[in-house]
This record gives C-alpha cells, structure tokens and sequence, in this order.
C-alpha cells in the first residue's frame, strides 16, 4: 500500500497489525495451504464471526477485495459491534476507492469507539483524497492526540499542511516524524522540498 499523494510505503500503526496477522503463517507453510487452511475452517464454522474475519484477512491479502468485504459484512451480521470488524470492513472499501462509503462506516465507527486511533488515521487519509483538508487535519491531529508516536499521523499532516501552503506547521510535523523515526527517508525528501521552497519565498520577499 502506497500513499497516494508521495508513493511512499505506508506504515502502520498496531493498531492495524490485525489485518496482517494471518500472513505470519506464509512464512511457514505454503501459501496455498494455509489459505486452503483458513477457507476450510471457514466454511465448516459459518456461525463463527472470528472464522469468517481470518479468511476475509487471507482473501484480502490475496487480493480478492470484493470476496473479503463479503466475509466481514458476514462476520458483521454475526457480531455486529465488533470494533475490529467494523474497522476491518473500513479498510477493504477504502482500498476498493469507494471512499464515500469508507467514510460513512468510519464515521459510524468512530461512534461506536471515538478514542480509536487507527480510526483517525484511516478517515484522515479518506477525507485527504476527497479534498476535505480541514477535516483531515483534525482526524490526524486527534489520531496523534491520542497515539502521540504514530508514525504516519504526523507524516500525512505533514503532507496536509505542506499542500495547503501552510510551510511551518508542515515543517514542525516532519520535523516530529523524524523524531520518532531518524531514518525516514520521505520524511527527509519533504523537508528538503519544503526547505527549498521556504528558501525561494523569503529570497523573493527580500527582492521586493
């Protein structure tokens, strides 16, 4: 998964480490077995929302979005309050493009469990590619409230900010990422692109 304005990797927080979970097995076993594995489990367990979210993982790490959105939505009739579930459901619309509806069920998650952080995040990147900046800020900004050394909060209200002109408050959160994380090579080519800028403007005040 890459971020859709810099085509840096995205890097998630814990909290998202569920929907990963599933492919420590690969390096175990063949693929095809362990997703055999899963589907048959599955299939025997259809009353078991827990069976259902491990083989919408493993389809959804195979690629089969629209197959995984089936298994959560099927998990979710099972276990409709489920906060892993639910976000889970969040993601595979998201990385289907269908952000409209993405943002309907964040909306209706962060409802349900408002302190969630991997929530924030994820709603802060769908509200940045529908073009809702101020809304982006905010998601990102209370995501790094409430989880201050996740990553990729300040990283993306970086790149809010740096788009929205605002050069200093973009600087302070790259600045923050590096903190976190020295060796952050994007995080390192904004700043320098933002520094040059910076350069350019004030070199060109001092013209006038």
């Amino acid at each position: 998964m890459y971020c859709f304005d810099c085509g840096a990797l995205l890097k998630e927080d814990h909290q998202d480490e569920h929907l990963w979970a599933t492919m420590d097995y690969v390096t175990k076993a063949p693929h095809e077995s362990y997703f055999n594995k899963i589907k048959e489990y599955a299939e025997r367990h259809p009353e078991n929302p827990y069976a259902q979210k491990i083989f919408g993982n493993a389809l959804f790490h195979t690629g089969n979005l629209i197959e995984a959105e089936a298994r959560y939505r099927a998990a979710l009739d099972l276990d409709p309050t489920n906060i892993e579930l639910l976000y889970d459901l969040c993601i595979v619309l998201y990385y289907q493009a269908r952000l409209t509806e993405a943002l309907r069920e964040l909306q209706k998650l962060l409802k349900v469990a408002p302190e969630y952080s991997a929530a924030h995040y994820r709603i802060g990147l769908t509200y940045y590619h529908l073009g809702q900046f101020d809304e982006a800020i905010y998601h990102f900004k209370k995501c790094a409230s409430l989880t201050p050394d996740y990553e990729m909060a300040h990283f993306h209200l970086g790149i809010v900010y740096a788009k929205t002109g605002k050069v200093e408050e973009a600087i302070n959160e790259f600045n923050h990422q590096l903190d976190i994380d020295l060796k952050d090579s994007a995080c390192r080519h904004h700043l320098e692109d933002l520094f040059v800028k910076k350069w350019k403007r004030e070199e060109a005040k001092a013209e006038h």
